[in-house]
């Protein structure tokens, strides 16, 4: 209910189906206060001269009516297709792309990593500005 409300009294004018580019667009054009969207978004909108620097803030989603807390993360899964003639080639890449290290490098660059090793290092929290949310 609290986010039908939200939606209902503060979608920006004109939108159609608030999309994740047009959700991007009506924030950065001033039309809306606040914007949720996927996690990919927030290291453009971090870097954004207009809104992003100290200009912008995260926060993580409220508490539904049962006190449960609960996080969005989207993304494409990585699999290894049962009919490819390039299965070891696949699996080799989802090896390598799950490793610490790279997890670790992919976070700094933007990505979102879900690798315990990596959101749970004591540097995380303060790792990028939206780091906590």
């Amino acid at each position: 209910e609290f986010y039908k409300a939200l939606y209902d009294c503060c979608t920006p004018p004109g939108a159609s189906n608030s999309y994740m580019g047009e959700g991007v667009d009506a924030f950065k054009s001033g039309q809306v206060a606040m914007h949720m969207n996927f996690a990919f978004t927030w290291p453009g909108l971090q870097k954004d001269e207009n809104v992003g620097g100290d200009k912008i803030g995260y926060f993580v989603n409220p508490k539904g009516p049962d006190g449960d807390q609960f996080a969005q993360l989207g993304g494409q899964g990585i699999s290894v297709v049962s009919y490819s003639d390039k299965q070891e080639s696949a699996l080799k890449y989802i090896k390598w792309f799950a490793n610490k290290d790279v997890q670790a490098k992919w976070w700094s660059l933007g990505g979102y990593s879900c690798l315990n090793s990596v959101v749970k290092d004591p540097k995380f929290p303060s790792s990028q500005p939206y780091a906590q949310a």
